[in-house]
């Protein structure tokens, strides 16, 4: 391989023969070679004494000798060659190298050599992070920009740029080599491409290509789906949930790449993957629980010599540290982790630990300490082009000067700071930096720009509903505004903070700021925000159960907003009155003011205001017994309720209306209102009160004899003790409830009832404790040969069958025992493979007659029961065209055929359910259908774990020395 950091020339496109101005002009020096021989690394180094303009260093360019730093300089502009030369070079396999690196050259339009010296001294170089294609590359555009660095001394070492090129994803990007692959993408190709889009937080195209990857089917040039390739992407899925704060999914995929690292000995992936799960618990404030998985980690990268895992578990148990408040252990630690990434070349790395120690010591108020921290990493940041880092740093140097009272540096530091914020999306961040920004301003007393810039903040906050932060930017107004002597403008600033403070519950504050409001606003005037605050000073009494204070103020916003004509505040005071008068029992007064408050709704077309009325009516009525009028208003409201998707009000809504039809004695619909107020409990998690309801449901509608509503309330009833892991209970209801609905020919509910009988009996702790006695489903623990193992225990219960046959020892805890060996030892020895499967085989044979028949026969009931199950089901789905119950039920038939040694159909089948789950993009559900097959109870024949993990085995030698084993595989 030939490489040219620098000395290569550019061949001329003319004749030969063909003269050139500037070969006329300028005399070239005379041609000086050095070549070094190097046998170690079978290489040539041949050095010249010329260069190229194009790719020449600017030191070079003004007089200075060329060196490493000028060939690291020269390397960039390579890397430019290849990432954006002929875009047509991606497109297929015709193209070649040379196609590439020949069409797009340093400054290729430019065509004057003063030009282009002018602009390498300048630093004027190409825009590349505008190009589409590096929006991809973002790790060596950051490498490209640090080679091109004006200050030599700052240019990566040529050990950098190798170390930081080995990180970077060997996938092209942004084109498809569809003559090679036809229409299948690579998995692999996904797989790169998926983290890649994480890379760039472009989480949303990445968690696309995740779930591609995982329902694709390998072609003709790609390998099986291996154990730690799923994991890697279960882990890559499981950081874009945690990023999503969607812990549960991302705890799931953690422990299933976790299972599936140690079933492979993956030592590394464990110890990414307890990482990641450490991370979901720092989320969630949970430390007591990330420490220990921190702290593993840590001892892993330590015993098989991952620096970078070594640092990434250190900064995260900084992390815990620092979040306790305990930062003279999180200074030293990151301390440790920061020489690491320095001693790796990890730039950005290290730069992040920078500003993680810089924050820390900002936490102890030691800001000198943190300043040349902060411009250390600010120089990083800006030479590989990290914006968002750019803009932490300028944020930490705005606090520390702020600090310090240096306040024209720190205005334009915050200014800077939100700035890149906003522009990156970082809403939270660019509200704080114009909350800085506006307290200095204030400081400085220039209270236009302050004003301006506390409304600006608090816009942002509004947008991602930062209630707190609007309540300071609120307080920093009211501030303004009284010092400019602007009355007005108080006011309102005191209105919406007083309502601030009454959303959270803090009346007391809230009473006195209306009250200043009302104050203010009276003496300038002001009707609209003088009715505002009135009705907000009745609020506050009426949510204390105050209604004598309430009713006057209420009275009185009600006249202020008449005079204004302002019919939304009118109406709402209206119904609020209403409130008041019923909560009293003054149910004339309150069906008054509630249908006054029903008509003006209608006329603006409020149906939220409609179906509050309607819902007061109600109450009203039924308080007073007239049944069938509250009846209908229930009714009324619930619909109006249902067209808003408000779904606050539906449990009072039915409670009422389930009330109404009791003191009627229409017991039939009462128990349809029962069994709809169970699902709203059962949906918000309230698993007691739907089991009472749902149980009150099935009385009543036997005892109606209405069949369809009590196998519904038999069918929900059974799901809660399912939860509950109620198994026999939930078992014999969703029994019960199959039956009813098979007979009244209920096809959807059948289907239903059928896939979750198959989960009942597939979870029930009996069928799951005699699966993983017989066929060993610990975790592989034991390092001694698997010969020795399995020969010494089939020695052992062969030599003597009689005495074998009466022993007392457990026979299922020795199968079990070899099962761990051969599982071990088949990760780490492939070429033992396929005699393993011979020992097992012989194992399980020798030891039959002394293997208890009777959990054998329960087993095997269990999951033919299960099969059956999950195939009715299945096909129940199918025939009433519900995609999502078919792919559901299919990998809980997987796992059955896996346990049964049908290895092929399983794999099939949870396939099969990814794809389904593919076409509706979910994801977490694609992966849950592969890793099933992988993480099902092991097969009798060691033939089918080495399908499942796409062992290289000879399985029709196999075959013929075990044919009833073979029998099994499809």
């Amino acid at each position: 391989m030939i490489t040219d950091f620098g000395s290569a020339r550019r061949f001329s496109t003319k004749a030969p023969d063909t003269e050139t101005n500037q070969s006329k002009n300028r005399e070239e020096p005379a041609l000086v070679l050095e070549t070094t021989v190097c046998a170690a690394t079978d290489t040539i180094t041949v050095t010249g004494n010329q260069y190229t303009l194009r790719w020449a260093a600017p030191e070079v360019l003004m007089g200075g000798e060329s060196g490493l730093w000028s060939d690291i300089w020269a390397l960039g502009w390579i890397f430019y060659e290849v990432c954006l030369g002929s875009e047509h070079a991606y497109r297929g396999l015709e193209s070649t190298l040379e196609q590439v690196m020949t069409n797009s050259i340093p400054f290729q339009h430019v065509t004057k050599d003063s030009v282009i010296i002018k602009h390498v001294i300048k630093g004027d170089l190409p825009p590349i992070s505008d190009h589409a294609r590096m929006l991809l590359l973002r790790a060596l555009h950051a490498l490209m920009m640090a080679c091109w660095s004006i200050d030599p001394s700052k240019r990566p070492t040529a050990k950098d740029c190798r170390n930081s090129t080995d990180r970077m994803p060997k996938t092209i990007p942004g084109y498809w080599r569809r003559s090679l692959l036809s229409e299948t993408r690579s998995r692999r190709l996904l797989i790169a491409l998926g983290f890649m889009y994480k890379m760039q937080n472009d989480h949303t195209n990445a968690l696309k290509l995740f779930t591609e990857a995982l329902a694709s089917r390998p072609n003709d040039l790609d390998a099986k789906l291996e154990p730690a390739e799923l994991a890697s992407i279960l882990r890559g899925i499981a950081d874009i949930h945690k990023i999503k704060y969607e812990y549960t999914e991302s705890d799931w995929c953690y422990s299933e790449a976790l299972k599936l690292c140690d079933a492979t000995a993956d030592r590394q992936g464990r110890a990414d993957a307890l990482c990641g799960h450490a991370g979901v618990y720092m989320l969630q404030a949970q430390y007591s629980n990330a420490i220990p998985l921190y702290s593993t980690a840590l001892e892993i990268n330590t015993d098989i010599g991952s620096r970078k895992g070594r640092a990434d578990a250190l900064c995260g148990l900084a992390e815990t540290h620092r979040a306790q408040s305990e930062y003279n252990q999180a200074v030293d630690i990151y301390r440790e982790a920061l020489q690491i990434r320095r001693d790796l070349g990890e730039r950005e790395q290290t730069a992040d630990n920078l500003l993680d120690l810089a924050e820390v010591f900002m936490l102890q108020k030691k800001h000198n300490e943190a300043a040349p921290l902060y411009s250390e990493a600010m120089e990083i940041y800006a030479t590989i082009g990290h914006r968002k880092g750019i803009a932490d740093v300028l944020y930490g140097l705005a606090e520390v000067y702020q600090a310090q009272q240096k306040y024209n540096e720190v205005a334009s530091f915050y200014s800077e700071a939100a700035e890149i914020y906003s522009a990156i999306g970082n809403t939270k961040r660019a509200a704080d930096s114009l909350r800085g920004l506006a307290d200095v301003y204030q400081v400085q007393k220039e209270y236009s720009k302050a004003s301006e810039t506390y409304s600006g903040a608090m816009k942002y906050y509004n947008t991602i509903s930062n209630e707190k932060g609007r309540t300071d930017m609120l307080r920093g107004l009211v501030a303004v505004h009284q010092a400019q002597g602007n009355e007005g403008g108080r006011a309102d600033a005191l209105l919406d903070l007083a309502k601030a403070h009454q959303a959270q519950a803090e009346y007391s504050e809230a009473w006195s700021l209306y009250s200043a409001a009302v104050e203010i606003y009276t003496s300038v005037e002001g009707g609209k925000g003088r009715a505002d605050a009135l009705y907000g000073l009745a609020e506050v009494h009426q949510v204390q159960k105050q209604y004598a204070k309430a009713a006057p103020l209420y009275a009185s916003a009600m006249v202020a907003y008449t005079a204004i004509d302002d019919k939304e505040g009118k109406v709402k005071t209206i119904y609020s009155l209403a409130e008041g008068h019923r909560a009293r029992k003054g149910f004339t007064e309150a069906i008054r003011l509630y249908s006054e408050a029903l008509e003006i709704y209608t006329a603006v077309g409020s149906e939220k205001g409609r179906a509050d009325a309607l819902y007061g009516l109600a109450e009203v009525y039924q308080a007073q017994k007239k049944y069938p009028k509250a009846a209908e208003l229930y009714s009324s409201a619930m619909e109006c309720y249902t067209a808003t998707g408000d779904r606050k009000r539906w449990p009072d809504v039915l409670r009422g209306l389930a009330a109404v039809h009791h003191a009627q004695g229409n017991e039939e619909r009462r128990a349809a209102t029962l069994l709809d107020l169970a699902k709203v409990h059962q949906a918000q998690g309230e698993y007691k009160d739907a089991a009472s309801l749902f149980s009150e449901a099935v009385k009543i509608y036997t005892a109606v004899g209405r069949e369809k509503g009590r196998a519904d309330a038999m069918y929900g009833l059974a799901e809660v003790h399912q939860v509950g892991k109620e198994y026999t209970k939930s078992a014999s209801l969703f029994t019960s409830a199959m039956e009813v609905y098979t007979a009244i020919d209920d096809k959807e509910g059948r289907a239903n009832a059928l896939y979750s009988l198959a989960e009942t009996h597939r979870a029930r702790p009996g069928f799951s404790e005699t699966w993983g006695n017989s066929l060993g489903s610990e975790s592989p623990g034991t390092t001694r040969s698997l010969r020795e193992r399995v020969r010494r225990w089939i020695d052992q219960h062969t030599s003597n069958p009689a005495q074998n046959a009466s022993t007392k020892a457990d026979p299922l805890s020795t199968v079990k025992e070899a099962h761990t060996a051969i599982e071990t030892e088949t990760y780490r020895a492939q070429e033992e493979c396929s005699e393993a499967i011979l020992l097992y085989s012989q194992a399980i044979q020798a030891h039959t007659a002394a293997r208890n028949k009777e959990t054998t026969v329960d087993l095997d009931i269990k999951y033919r029961k299960a099969v059956q199950l999950y195939s009715e089901a299945a096909e129940a789905y199918t025939d009433i065209g519900n995609s999502k119950g078919k792919a559901a039920a299919l990998p809980g038939l997987g796992e059955m055929r896996c346990a049964q040694g049908r290895l092929r159909d399983a794999l099939g089948l949870c396939e099969q359910a990814a794809k389904i789950y593919q076409g509706i993009g979910d994801a977490t559900g694609a992966a849950k259908a592969l890793s099933c097959v992988v993480q099902a109870p092991q097969p009798r024949s060691f033939l089918g774990i080495a399908l499942v993990m796409g062992e290289a085995l000879d399985t029709r030698t196999v075959a013929a020395r075990h044919p009833e084993e073979s029998n099994d595989q499809p």
